[in-house]
């Protein structure tokens, strides 16, 4: 009777870590896809005038070498 429970003991136990790592992967997955939707969801919105001086700002001044 002793080794009849030990091994469905040991059958639940291994069942049961399968399904805990399968649930796992699974609400990693949907927090994943969560991520994505919620930035698809949001936009933001900005001043035309101040994207312009974004832009002005972040171009790189180009030097010319000169040629004697």
């Amino acid at each position: 009777m002793r080794n009849m429970l030990d091994s469905v003991r040991g059958h639940l136990r291994a069942a049961l870590r399968h399904q805990k790592d399968e649930m796992g992967f699974n609400l990693a997955a949907v927090r994943y896809i969560n991520g994505g939707v919620d930035a698809k969801k949001s936009k933001n919105f900005m001043d035309e005038e101040e994207f312009k001086g974004m832009e002005e700002r972040n171009k790189k001044k180009r030097g010319f070498a000169t040629l004697a």
